[in-house]
């Protein structure tokens, strides 16, 4: 019988820097998210 392994999954993180589209970049995206969490409390 062969053994399997199991790894946990790996989760990337990109820099701040990282562009997403034409509007955000990673460390702006991530703001306005907190910011919209946030207000949601």
């Amino acid at each position: 019988m062969q053994r399997v392994v199991h790894y946990p999954p790996l989760f990337l993180h990109p820099h701040h820097e990282v562009v997403l589209s034409e509007r955000y970049a990673v460390g702006s995206y991530f703001e306005e998210r907190l910011r919209a969490l946030r207000g949601m409390q």
